[in-house]
């Protein structure tokens, strides 16, 4: 049964990987409830369609979206959103996008609760060392969207606060988080910093974390079909859908609560807080 007779105008706000398998994934599901199918809008503020994966990876991800007759924009910023209208600027000049859905993809950004705590932060972001303790401390942990590692960043900062020359601030326009907001980086972080809690509550040796220097990224495109990438090698098909789909399930099931303590005993008598700073 066909939901309508029109084509649907949906806009897709945000990069990166997210960003890429909604619309696919949008495209794929409506082109099946309506007549017509969706015409979809991709608008990113970055540079490219894909942060670091080279030119291949991102000359395939054109293809698709060619093929599905999704237009994109890149270094674009939108800057309003009403119900059926989206406004982005490139370069000062401003885009109007017609729209009936909107969906918001964006990236990641500290909150500023970050920067009115007397905690070690450098652009919103808590620093910790390898073993995921904040800058001078040994019994505060942080890891994923909210932390960053103080070893790349040792040049801007001294004695956790930000320096104030002329050249930091110069270097600073180009800094980037490391590692990067991405979820295959927080999902590794977050096995180290459970561990670390339990080994700093049960009097053990603390583990060290070392980011990967290139993850593999696959973004489904519906269809059971996919796409991924690493270490510049690109694949496409049913197998990479099978790949991403076998992780994705290995990570869901690492959330049940017999997977969170096998072979442990939880902890007891210890007073510990935990805090979620998700944006």
């Amino acid at each position: 049964m066909r939901m309508g007779t029109e084509r649907l105008e949906v806009v897709v706000v945000g990069g990166g990987a997210d960003g890429l398998e909604l619309a696919f994934n949008l495209h794929e599901r409506w082109r099946k409830a309506f007549r017509k199918g969706a015409k979809i809008t991709f608008i990113t503020s970055g540079k490219d369609l894909l942060d670091e994966k080279g030119n291949k990876a991102i000359a395939e991800v054109e293809k698709m979206l060619r093929g599905r007759e999704i237009k994109w924009y890149t270094e674009m910023n939108v800057t309003q959103v009403e119900k059926d209208c989206v406004y982005a600027i490139k370069k000062g000049k401003t885009h109007t996008f017609q729209t009936q859905v909107t969906f918001w993809s964006t990236g990641i950004a500290p909150l500023d609760f970050y920067q009115r705590t007397t905690l070690p932060e450098f652009m919103g972001y808590f620093l910790v060392d390898s073993q995921l303790t904040l800058y001078g401390m040994e019994n505060v942990f942080a890891a994923g969207d909210c932390a960053q590692l103080y070893g790349p960043v040792m040049d801007y900062v001294q004695h956790g606060k930000v320096k104030t020359d002329s050249d930091t601030r110069e270097n600073l326009l180009n800094w980037r988080p490391n590692p990067p907001k991405k979820g295959e980086y927080s999902a590794a972080a977050g096995e180290v910093l459970g561990k670390n809690i339990y080994q700093y509550l049960t009097h053990g040796k603390l583990n060290g974390w070392k980011p990967k220097k290139d993850p593999m990224l696959t973004i489904g495109l519906g269809n059971r079909l996919a796409i991924g990438t690493k270490m510049g090698v690109v694949s496409m098909g049913e197998m990479a859908w099978k790949t991403k789909n076998h992780y994705n399930k290995m990570f869901v099931k690492k959330f049940h609560r017999e997977q969170l303590f096998k072979g442990q005993v939880e902890p007891s008598n210890s007073k510990f807080y935990w805090f979620n700073f998700s944006g």
